[in-house]
């Protein structure tokens, strides 16, 4: 009996190498090793060894990552951005620029409240319209917006410009460029907006000119009037939308 179990391994062991795959709960492997079902690893997982030396058993922070079909696995380091509360982490990042700008005349000033429509005498920025996707409820989303403002006339000229989710106005500044024609400044809006429902939003950026000391003139947004003090790349308009969920809602 001994000697019947021995060849019996023996066999096993010049077969496997012949064969040139082995499978494990299947008859038909279709790679080196193939196991149909479940796996459970108690030691450590070491890729990209050879014949001769062992592989690499990867680090802390180091995840296993695909490099293509054509590539092998690697360990890679795992950077995740850790935001507020200890929970949420970035998911998204989303940039786009806007050269074509707006040519505001007075509409008068006012005030504006949260919730408005994107109507009236607000003109949207062209190219600053951004949809997000949100797929997990508890989240955050940082918005800033940086655009110049430049009047074509002497004197002064206030104005205002708005971030609109959805088409209702969630945060507004105002500002006001006083001095000869071509004077402008730098405007900003930083703005966060906690806890928006799962799905896709739209976040749009729009402007309105308010009282100026000329009826008649103009106020640019994102974009030269007076040439000769800015031209459309200083001018140019910026939306930048950082998203931050909690990945185990």
């Amino acid at each position: 009996m001994k000697n019947y179990l021995n060849k019996i391994i023996i066999i096993l062991l010049i077969s496997s190498p012949a064969l040139g795959q082995v499978g494990i709960n299947t008859l038909t492997p279709v790679t080196a090793l193939d196991v149909n079902g479940d796996m459970n690893v108690t030691g450590k997982i070491q890729v990209e060894g050879s014949d001769d030396s062992i592989g690499y058993p990867g680090e802390k922070n180091k995840a296993l990552t695909s490099d293509g079909t054509a590539n092998p696995i690697s360990w890679e380091e795992v950077k995740i951005p850790v935001g507020y509360e200890g929970g949420l982490y970035l998911t998204a990042v989303e940039a786009v620029n806007d050269r074509t700008g707006l040519n505001l005349s007075s509409t008068g000033s006012g005030t504006y409240t949260e919730n408005q429509a994107l109507s009236g005498d607000w003109t949207e920025i062209p190219g600053l319209t951004k949809q997000i996707a949100i797929s997990h409820p508890v989240n955050k989303i940082h918005i800033q917006f940086q655009t110049t403002a430049q009047m074509n006339f002497s004197g002064s000229a206030s104005f205002a410009c708005g971030v609109f989710l959805n088409n209702q106005l969630k945060g507004v500044r105002v500002d006001i460029i006083r001095g000869a024609a071509g004077s402008y400044n730098v405007f900003n809006i930083n703005g966060s907006f906690d806890n928006i429902s799962a799905g896709n939003h739209t976040f749009k950026v729009a402007c309105r000119g308010r009282t100026y000391s000329d009826t008649s003139g103009k106020v640019a947004i994102g974009a030269p009037n007076v040439s000769t003090n800015l031209n459309a790349d200083m001018a140019q308009s910026a939306l930048n939308i950082f998203v931050l969920e909690d990945l185990l809602d």
